[in-house]
């Protein structure tokens, strides 16, 4: 995984991806006039409109989690027998099903924030790791993200959490060495000076 801001960008790039794509969608789309639910359907060939569905669909699965790591909220359809809250970016397809109920506009405006929430996040964390502090923080990180990085299977998770525990001490010896360093260094520059 790297950097806080790597994986950042990363999120931010996907949350775009989804947009240009949903937006290339509902441009694509025309009203179909029924009443009293109107819906969106193809205004361009059938192989286009899958097409661009798929190309929604492989992007909000790839921004899904970066919309709920930066702020993404829901919203709440009602019909007249029931409620349903809605996630805009997994529930896309309810804007061009029941337009008038979840907006595209909404579904922009709300990918809109994330986006936004990811740009504060990404700026804030290369803030952070600039200078020695940052340069600590990311060794001190490698354990854990050696772990994330392995995956779900349980046989390959359980080595990585091992050789992380293992990479823990390790660091943990290193960082104590130099802190033991360290005061033995200005311990010696304060015996030269007085």
């Amino acid at each position: 995984m790297g950097k806080p801001s790597t994986r950042i960008h990363q999120q931010g790039e996907r949350l775009n991806e989804f947009r240009r794509a949903f937006i290339e969608l509902v441009n694509s789309a025309k009203s179909s006039g029924e009443w009293p639910a109107p819906r969106l359907i193809p205004n361009v060939s059938n192989h286009s409109w899958s097409k661009l569905q798929r190309d929604v669909a492989i992007a909000a699965g790839a921004a899904q989690e970066a919309y709920s790591a930066n702020g993404g909220g829901t919203f709440t359809m009602r019909n007249a027998a029931y409620m349903t809250t809605v996630n805009p970016i997994a529930n896309w397809h309810f804007a061009l099903e029941r337009p008038e109920e979840l907006k595209p506009q909404m579904v922009v405006s709300a990918v809109d924030l994330a986006i936004g929430q990811a740009r504060t996040r990404y700026e804030s964390a290369v803030e952070h790791e600039r200078g020695l502090v940052g340069v600590i923080a990311s060794f001190l990180r490698w354990p854990q993200t050696l772990r994330e990085a392995v995956g779900p299977r349980w046989t390959q998770r359980t080595a990585a959490s091992a050789l992380g525990v293992v990479g823990q001490v390790i660091v943990g010896a290193v960082a104590a060495a130099l802190g033991t360093a360290l005061v033995w260094g200005v311990v010696e520059l304060w015996r030269l000076w007085f």
